[in-house]
């Protein structure tokens, strides 16, 4: 919504070098769609786990647990797209651009930034 103004939509790419992974969570509001360009991920959603290489599209329906890891040599890169904005305030604040090294927000900051968020549970 801050760079292009929509009021239902958010997309962003990850890249996840082999062997990362993302923390175990869950949405609790928003339906997730995941396409991978890149690589390959084992992914595990709810008490199943797949394999999903290039081309490969994951739908994460929200209230569901979800768990990702890059297999194989290649860093997996994947586009997601939310079905409501704000979660982008987030990964603005938890990332760096490009080259850049990542400073941890301090707690107070980090307070600020979660109640723009949306809302995400975390560690099943």
């Amino acid at each position: 919504s801050a760079t292009v103004g929509s009021r239902t939509l958010v997309a962003g790419y990850e890249e996840v070098p082999p062997g990362d992974s993302g923390r175990t969570h869950m949405h609790l509001e928003e339906d997730e769609l995941l396409f991978v360009h890149r690589g390959e991920l084992e992914v595990r959603l709810g008490d199943s786990t797949y394999r999903a290489a290039t081309g490969a599209s994951i739908f994460v329906p929200r209230r569901t647990w979800i768990h990702f890891r890059t297999v194989g040599q290649d860093t997996a890169g994947f586009l997601f797209v939310f079905n409501a904005p704000a979660f982008e305030k987030c990964l603005r604040a938890l990332s760096a651009p490009a080259g850049q090294r990542y400073i941890p927000l301090r707690p107070a900051e980090m307070e600020r930034v979660s109640k723009e968020c949306h809302r995400v549970s975390k560690d099943r």
